[in-house]
């Protein structure tokens, strides 16, 4: 990073130091003490309960706020973040938040079960509550009174107060949304229960059906239809997935008649749902259980997800009833002669700059759901992932390699190595974790020696090599300088913006099972990007992290890693 983003960030540790200290208290809460018994102890004990359930949307909320924000308003706020408070008041209210913090986890210890003790002994005193509500509004004030300058606070609220409501709103709404959607679980699973029974009668010769126990399959294979597989998490995705699509996008779509789309994909994802279920249930009597539970349960519902989504957007875009104009046809680049493509010179930009570094990644994932449908303890097909992936970026290369030419500096390889034992020490350590491994273990063991050479060998040049690759491009190639401007191939690399930042981190740790390890390593690729403004510093910091993991999964055996 520059010299000048340097100062930035130093100048911005408070605001780091504060959210850090904000989820860290939010998780021992939140882990430590369950507030879900409250809620029926009546009087202000209830009102603790639905407030600790709402909790997570203080967390939602600022992000709702810049997603609906404008230029001139993400402006307004980036101008209050480069204020830091005086050093008087930061130790003043500092102080003052240590003091909130220790009262609160008394008053909560006292109120509150927590794993070792199953239940609070009686129902404490409404005085008791009125102490937890009034040291929990300290511990959020002087936390924000930490951070920022009161008085541009205060007139930034003063001006902003109906957006800043609007975000924090929706976020409450969300999070209510989410827990009334648990009663229509029954409901639904019965509706998918008979669904799926009447396409599976497509697939297979005889149909079991139990509505009693909410089981469905045939005399060789039986699955249990839970009430989290009614369908009800693919509405919920698809809703916010258009919902964020439509916000994006609503100066070139048509409302409100756009809006239709809405109950359209609903009805899409259900159905889409119904077929999964049957399919699982076809794969498993006519292929293999083991198949069938493994990957196809898993990567069959990501399929079909994006399956809809896509097409609602590509709807939404190609339509005249639904799109404002509708999409030129790109222009076209001259293709480059013999001699400048020998040379590797460039005769123009990419005529598509976001298909340049994105489709790579989209080549990969793409190929993931295709073999993770057959996969079982172990997905052979990984190969093909990485052959559709290498092939995406040759397409490309002569618009990436000047983005990719050279190699890190020897401080992205000190960002790689502690991404490693971040992401060791996060690994959750538990007997899940030894079965994984062994069976990762008895799979290969069930190859030839050649061939189980040549997979552990694409497997470790596939993460090692192409998936940082891949990732980078898109999220700190592509995502962290798109959300900083749309014309993002003008941004350089070293441009921060907390946005674009968090936006980018938290996308790529989303991408990962081990999304808290995943956002953090985000952030660190981030850093090393921003030191030196190249790209290829986050790629060898990447590199040498993911080479670090493949050496522990292969030496060590501790193949979960990679699962």
């Amino acid at each position: 990073m520059g010299k000048q983003h340097t100062e930035f960030l130093r100048n911005h540790a408070l605001l780091i130091l504060g959210c850090l200290a904000v989820v860290a208290e939010f998780l021992v809460v939140s882990l430590r003490y369950d507030v879900e018994p409250l809620r029926t102890q009546g009087g202000l004990w209830s009102a603790i309960g639905f407030a600790g359930a709402a909790a997570p949307a203080t967390l939602v909320a600022p992000l709702l706020f810049f997603i609906m924000s404008d230029r001139a308003l993400r402006g307004e706020a980036s101008a209050l973040l480069r204020r830091p408070p005086p050093w008087r008041d930061v130790l003043l209210f500092g102080a003052a938040h240590l003091i909130a913090v220790i009262a609160f986890f008394t008053v909560t210890g006292h109120a509150l079960p927590s794993p070792d003790r199953a239940s609070a002994t009686g129902t404490p005193s409404e005085g008791i509550a009125l102490l937890w509500f009034f040291s929990a509004g300290a511990v959020m004030l002087t936390t924000v009174l930490t951070v920022f300058e009161g008085r541009p606070l205060l007139s930034f609220l003063r001006s902003r107060w109906r957006i800043v409501l609007l975000a924090m709103g929706l976020a409450c709404g969300a999070q209510l949304a989410g827990s009334a959607s648990a009663a229509l679980w029954t409901p639904l699973s019965s509706a998918t229960l008979e669904g799926s029974a009447r396409v599976l009668v497509m697939l297979v010769p005889e149909v079991v059906l139990d509505p009693e126990s909410s089981v469905l399959g045939t005399d060789r294979f039986l699955v249990e239809v839970a009430p989290e597989c009614s369908g009800i998490e693919g509405i919920g995705l698809i809703l916010v997935f258009l919902g964020v699509y439509l916000w994006f996008f609503r100066r070139q779509l048509r409302f409100p008649a756009v809006l239709i789309l809405i109950p359209l994909a609903v009805v899409f994802i259900w159905v889409a749902n119904l077929l999964r279920i049957a399919l699982l249930v076809a794969v498993g009597h006519w292929l293999s259980p083991a198949i069938a539970v493994g990957g196809f349960h898993s990567k069959a519902g990501w399929l079909f997800f994006c399956v809809v989504a896509l097409s609602m957007v590509g709807l939404s875009r190609r339509s005249g009833l639904f799109a404002r104009t509708r999409p030129s046809a790109p222009a076209t680049t001259p293709p480059a002669t013999a001699a400048q493509f020998a040379s590797g010179q460039q005769t123009s930009a990419p005529a598509n700059p976001t298909a340049t570094y994105v489709v790579p990644l989209l080549a990969l994932t793409g190929g993931s759901m295709l073999t993770g449908l057959f996969a079982g303890d172990i997905d052979f097909g990984y190969p093909v992932r990485i052959v559709f992936a290498t092939l995406a970026i040759a397409w490309f290369w002569r618009h990436l390699k000047t983005d990719l030419r050279g190699f890190g500096s020897w401080t992205s390889v000190a960002v790689g190595l502690f991404v490693f034992a971040l992401w060791m020490v996060l690994e959750p350590q538990d007997v899940d974790r030894a079965e994984k491994s062994a069976a990762f273990r008895d799979a290969l063991g069930s190859l030839d020696p050649m061939a189980r050479g040549a997979f552990l060998g694409l497997r470790i040049l596939g993460s090692t090599l192409i998936v940082p690759i891949v990732e980078e491009l898109a999220f700190r190639g592509y995502l962290q300088r798109r959300l900083l401007d749309r014309d993002f191939v003008h941004v350089p690399f070293d441009r921060f913006g907390w946005v674009s930042f968090l936006g980018s981190s938290v996308a790529f740790g989303l991408l990962h099972q081990r999304w808290v390890a995943g956002i953090l390593a985000g952030m660190l690729f981030s850093w090393a990007q921003y030191r030196r403004g190249r790209l290829q510093d986050a790629v060898t910091a990447h590199v040498v992290a993911n080479l670090l993991i493949a050496g522990v999964a292969v030496i060590g055996g501790d193949y979960a890693l990679w699962m």
